[in-house]
């Protein structure tokens, strides 16, 4: 099964992030999910400003979106510039996920122990 869900306003404060994880999480639980995968525009995160970081390999002011993949044993995640208001995936970057995450691990909390 595919679904998606819109988490708007997610990426505004820390007490949102993490009432979006909580419920990604049942979510996930509820429909069995084996991965997760979010997309936001840079445009749309208040917080964590990630960007700001020493390490980011793009212009500060750099627009584009981050994708977070969320596996089990595995998390990943992406900045895709765009110019002019286009995407460029041509010029993605995997990014140190300890550094760049913005949501903390959903699926890690459903795993086995």
């Amino acid at each position: 099964m595919i679904g998606n869900v819109r988490i708007d306003r997610a990426f505004e404060s820390p007490d949102q992030i993490e009432g979006c994880a909580k419920f990604l999480t049942e979510y996930a639980k509820d429909t069995k999910a084996f991965a997760i995968c979010v997309v936001v525009d840079k445009a749309d995160i208040g917080y964590p400003q990630v960007w700001k970081s020493t390490s980011w390999p793009f212009k500060p002011d750099s627009m584009g979106v981050f994708v977070q993949l969320d596996l089990t044993e595995k998390r990943r995640i992406w900045f895709i510039p765009s110019e002019a208001g286009i995407l460029r995936p041509d010029l993605k970057k995997e990014l140190d996920f300890s550094t760049f995450q913005l949501l903390p691990p959903i699926l890690k909390r459903l795993a086995p122990k």
